[in-house]
């Protein structure tokens, strides 16, 4: 149990954990909320969908949709995956670069979804069927992954025993499991991961790097 813990603790670094906790206490809520008023308010009023962004202008969606997470697994992955990828990439950056990283790929990858959903819906034959709503951090976590996958690159090929390989590996493994599933938001995914290579490109520091 000690060795566990002790492997557990190197994945712990401030604001990724902090990130973590908010998308699990949110979950719960919205689980607790859904079950007592058989509603779900805060996918309801959270997720993302380019007729409430554009037309409706609710804004703020391109934002609370990272929050917030369809079911068990969903979160499960995707918090499973920032653990890990997430405590690099602060560790690398800085807890600050890391948020400012995080975040911009986000809302990035929220706009890359609202538009091309549209582009997608005004294009598409029997277009109702391909209207997407999408609620889930994978936008900003395919952001972070692009981060690393730069950092690993800047470094050499290797940091933490995270090669080069294997993280072209990950991201192509990610990728065919969202193209090949139903539901998953890739155009999100795709704009989150780009951003991330190249926003860690203009933030990173090699004088600062920890590790």
């Amino acid at each position: 149990m000690k060795d566990f813990f002790r492997e557990l603790k190197q994945y712990v670094t401030p604001a990724n954990t902090v990130m973590i906790a908010v998308c699990v206490i949110l979950f719960v809520v919205e689980g607790v909320i859904a079950a007592s008023s058989g509603t779900e308010p805060i996918t309801k009023f959270g997720a993302l969908g380019w007729k409430q962004v554009l037309e409706d202008k609710e804004y703020y969606r391109v934002f609370t949709y990272m929050f917030i997470h369809g079911s068990i697994g969903h979160i499960f992955n995707n918090m499973l995956v920032l653990l890990v990828v997430g405590s690099a990439v602060e560790k690398i950056m800085g807890s600050g670069k890391y948020l400012i990283n995080y975040f911009a790929c986000g809302l990035v990858a929220a706009l890359v979804s609202v538009y091309y959903n549209l582009w997608l819906y005004n294009h598409t034959i029997a277009a109702e069927k391909y209207y997407v709503i999408s609620v889930g951090a994978s936008g900003a976590i395919f952001g972070t992954v692009g981060a690393l996958l730069w950092l690993v690159l800047a470094n050499k090929g290797r940091i933490e025993g995270i090669s080069t390989q294997r993280m072209i590996l990950f991201i192509i493994f990610s990728f065919y499991a969202g193209f090949t599933a139903a539901g998953i938001d890739n155009a999100a995914h795709v704009g989150g991961l780009l951003f991330g290579f190249v926003s860690a490109m203009i933030l990173y520091d090699r004088k600062r790097r920890s590790v």
